[in-house]
């Protein structure tokens, strides 16, 4: 995501002159999944980091655990994997958990949303859904990417789970971009970048 992807949707975005990056991530738990982009997509731009509008929509079907995400709150064993200087950039240790800083808490907005039911919006640039689909049935896997790519931009990319797979009239409406990560992109020209 931060060698390749994210760097090549900012370019992209730049080159086309455009100024806005649109996020889904679906069923994000407790919110780790779209602080992280946000994180990343905040070091990448650095200081063009201004000149961009983003929209990042965590989604997952419990309240419950939504609330959790926008307290943003983490135990140490939940943030082992942020490299060291985004952790001190971007979280305040606190009573032995890390607290996630405003900037960052302020850009994601969380909601309720039954995937089954409706979407987080359109024109995304990237819609991660990660290690959700599995506990569905083939049928329900087919209506869930469907809804994905219709959900995202000519170009976006689609994020999906190591062990699960495209299933249905989306394995050839998305085109392979990093298959070993699972990682796609919609369009009909099957170019992968």
């Amino acid at each position: 995501m931060e060698e390749a992807i994210l760097p090549l949707l900012i370019y992209d975005k730049v080159s086309r002159g455009e100024a806005s990056i649109r996020v889904w991530s679906a069923g994000c738990s407790s919110g780790e999944e779209p602080y992280s982009i946000c994180i990343l997509l905040r070091e990448l731009l650095g200081e063009e980091f201004e000149n961009f509008s983003l929209t990042i929509v965590g989604s997952d079907i419990d309240e419950e655990i939504l609330e959790s995400a926008r307290e943003a709150i983490y135990l140490p064993r939940q943030v082992v994997n942020v490299p060291r200087p985004y952790l001190e950039r971007h979280f305040t240790l606190q009573d032995g958990r890390y607290h996630l800083g405003e900037e960052i808490r302020s850009m994601v907005k969380f909601r309720n949303i039954d995937l089954f039911t409706r979407t987080a919006g359109s024109h995304f640039d990237l819609v991660l859904c990660r290690n959700v689909v599995i506990y569905f049935t083939r049928e329900m896997q087919e209506r869930l990417y469907m809804r994905f790519h219709s959900s995202l931009r000519e170009g976006g990319y689609f994020v999906m789970g190591n062990t699960e797979t495209l299933v249905g009239e989306a394995s050839s409406l998305f085109r392979p971009a990093f298959v070993r990560e699972r990682i796609y992109r919609k369009g009909a020209d099957g170019n992968a970048p």
